[in-house]
């Protein structure tokens, strides 16, 4: 596991986990930094993602830009969002599927189980 500002980050059962920390605030500089460390760890290889949302106190518009980019797609097969049963969070984050369009295959989950069960559907 590789611990940045404002995630932790692993690798298990083929899927790349990136679980953000309590009140993470994430912007350009947060957002670069996880990018980073999962292309390091996924060592050039185009992985599934599960991201956990469910404790983040803001996320920028920068940084859903960049989620959303060629860049992302290229190191990205689907991802999975974990946003929990907030609904302030579900909110942003179907303003988030809406406005900026993920290039890569994106859905929405409440849970990790449901989140990974729908990330193993896809290949290699």
């Amino acid at each position: 596991m590789v611990e940045t500002k404002t995630a932790n980050i692993y690798i298990k059962d083929n899927i790349v986990y990136l679980i953000y920390k309590e009140q993470a605030d994430v912007g350009i500089s947060e957002i670069e930094e996880n990018i980073s460390v999962k292309t390091n760890i996924q060592e050039g290889k185009k992985m599934k993602t599960l991201v956990d949302v469910t404790k983040v106190w803001h996320y920028s518009d920068e940084a859903r830009k960049i989620v959303s980019s060629e860049r992302f797609k290229s190191i990205t097969i689907a991802m999975a969002v974990v946003v929990g049963y907030s609904l302030p969070i579900k909110m942003v984050a179907n303003f988030f599927m809406k406005i900026n369009k993920p290039l890569t295959p994106t859905k929405l989950f409440s849970d990790r189980e449901k989140a990974k069960e729908w990330l193993d559907n896809f290949e290699y």
